[in-house]
């Protein structure tokens, strides 16, 4: 979902409303009051990609990838 992040958090809001309630439910998304799946605001998202490290996603996207070659 973070690949969206290049667009930016309106971006990805906009994506992550397009979602449905199952696919939210597995990306582990808190119920809201009435036991349904809101998709995550634009503040959330720009919240989160301020508080993540890009050289800490660089590393584990580069050392999944090695991982995966070496699989095979």
């Amino acid at each position: 979902m973070l690949c969206g992040a290049q667009r930016g958090p309106k971006a990805l809001a906009g994506f992550a409303k397009k979602l449905s309630q199952a696919q939210r439910r597995a990306l582990d998304i808190r119920p809201d009051a009435h036991g349904g799946f809101p998709a995550p605001s634009q503040p959330t998202f720009s919240r989160l990609i301020h508080a993540v490290s890009f050289d800490a996603v660089n590393r584990v996207a580069l050392e999944f990838q090695t991982h995966r070659l070496l699989l095979g």
